[in-house]
């Protein structure tokens, strides 16, 4: 690993550490949730074409994170059109 992936690493965990400190009032479940879905958005960034399997704080944008709500929307439509033909088919 370099010294950049391990900055990169850093300012990310530094990150997740100060965004459930923000959590902190809230119910635990809330925390839990709010803290996976921050953390599936970095993975998502990480493995955008051209970041090279890291994320950096920098890369967390309106843009990417709006790019990110569409990749969601487009795995629910998928899931859900999938679940709707395997019902059909058992009809």
């Amino acid at each position: 690993m370099t010294s950049s992936e391990d900055d990169a690493i850093y300012e990310a965990r530094a990150l997740l550490g100060e965004y459930e400190q923000f959590l902190s009032g809230k119910a635990q479940g809330t925390m839990d949730a709010y803290l996976r879905t921050v953390r599936h958005l970095i993975a998502w960034v990480a493995q955008r074409p051209g970041n090279e399997g890291q994320f950096q704080p920098a890369q967390l944008t309106q843009v990417t994170v709006e790019l990110y709500l569409v990749h969601l929307a487009r795995l629910c439509t998928i899931l859900f059109s999938n679940k709707r033909h395997e019902q059909a088919e058992k009809e």
